[in-house]
């Protein structure tokens, strides 16, 4: 990967599953400007707005990152052993993944490449059938959103709840 990082004239920030972490997996790069191993702990939405794409296998993190509307390369070499030993998908892998998927290094090389050729050129229809599907709302309105569902749903209807001086005790 460094190499690849080399000759591409990227740097690849490697970020491990938190759960890696945690199992203390260990990770061994060469020390390289190319390479840089980030912590396993840190929330990766944090570093969207640093990176110009995103290189994963199964992970839902793609759901969040395809927002930035950058390209997505699944890199899935065990993609077989992995539906046949590990578990099966909510959604047809194909269907939900807008991007290319490479089973070797040299097909992520070729991958990089083209997305840093022309982003989502080849990719535009399948974001936008992916971003439709998953992503009702891409707005910054979230949280007020969920805080207005809680408080409809689930919070008795503030009627005569006495008077200001008793809320104010």
């Amino acid at each position: 990967m460094n190499r690849m990082a080399e000759r591409l004239g990227i740097m690849l920030l490697v970020k491990l599953h938190f759960v890696d972490g945690l199992r203390n997996k260990s990770f061994a790069a060469e020390t390289s400007k190319n390479l840089v191993l980030v912590d396993a702990a840190i929330d990766p939405n944090s570093l969207f707005n640093a990176v110009d794409g995103l290189i994963s296998d199964y992970s839902s993190v793609t759901f969040d990152f395809i927002l930035t509307e950058k390209p997505v390369i699944f890199f899935v070499p065990d993609l077989n052993d992995y539906l046949q030993h590990s578990r099966s998908f909510y959604y047809d892998f194909d269907e939900i993944t807008p991007g290319p998927k490479a089973k070797s290094v040299k097909e992520l090389e070729s991958a990089i490449r083209l997305a840093m050729d022309n982003g989502l050129d080849d990719w535009q229809d399948k974001y936008r059938a992916v971003l439709d599907r998953f992503h009702t709302y891409r707005d910054a309105c979230a949280s007020e959103r969920t805080f207005r569902e809680i408080f409809t749903r689930f919070l008795p209807p503030m009627t005569n709840i006495g008077t200001d001086e008793q809320q104010k005790k």
